[in-house]
């Protein structure tokens, strides 16, 4: 997936995200283990944003994966969305989908507006 991004609107999803942080924190410490996780299992963000809004992830889903990895990727997801404030991460997800799962991820774990601008391939 494609995805085209501006400084303002990554600047306002940084500060959607920290709004996000300093109203539900239990929230985002669960949010950025499944940002890490996914970064380690080598998932496509798309995959693990797809599984957040309830869309179908058809080519991100991982392939040639154990099903148990799978399974436990996708309870930790699960997980995440049962938390109280979850619909809140959920909305920020659809409200910008310009700018990808990816850009997002990147920014809630400390990235820069200004280091994400521009075009990028999920």
């Amino acid at each position: 997936m494609v995805s085209i991004s501006s400084l303002a609107e990554l600047k306002a999803v940084k500060a959607e995200l920290e709004k996000i942080r300093e109203s539900e924190p239990a929230l985002f410490e669960i949010w950025l283990h499944v940002i890490h996780l996914t970064r380690q299992l080598q998932f496509k963000y798309h995959y693990m944003g797809c599984l957040i809004t309830n869309e179908d992830p058809g080519k991100y889903a991982p392939r040639s994966v154990q099903s148990s990895v799978i399974s436990m990727y996708q309870n930790e997801v699960r997980a995440l969305m049962e938390k109280n404030g979850a619909e809140k991460l959920k909305d920020l997800l659809k409200k910008y989908p310009k700018i990808g799962y990816n850009k997002i991820s990147l920014l809630s774990l400390g990235q820069t507006p200004e280091s994400l601008v521009g075009v990028s391939v999920a």
